[in-house]
């Protein structure tokens, strides 16, 4: 589906305002095309990037999450692996310990 002529304005100024290196600017146009159609991929990826460069790599998997989970199974398959193991490096993934030998009997 297109997006709405405000959604192509907002990106545009999202993606002008990201290239001229206004991070806080880029990242609330691109939160306010998010609100409005929040289906939109790059957008997710791109306020992904920021984040990333602004070193708040919690949001950036986040929001990486997101516009992977809006790939599809069939294209974001490859992704997954390497959100997990990010995930896992800002404790987003948090994995139980083993079960050792009476846990397991009690299980």
């Amino acid at each position: 589906m297109e997006p709405s002529p405000e959604v192509k304005r907002l990106l545009g100024q999202a993606t002008t305002a990201y290239a001229e290196g206004s991070h806080q600017e880029a990242i609330e146009l691109f939160s306010e095309v998010i609100r409005i159609d929040p289906v939109i991929q790059s957008s997710w990826y791109t306020l992904a990037t920021i984040y990333e460069e602004l070193e708040d790599r919690e949001k950036s998997v986040q929001c990486k999450i997101v516009a992977t989970h809006l790939m599809g199974s069939t294209e974001g398959a490859a992704d997954w692996a390497d959100l997990g193991r990010e995930c896992r490096c800002v404790d987003l993934l948090l994995v139980p310990p083993p079960l050792d030998r009476a846990d397991r009997e009690r299980a």
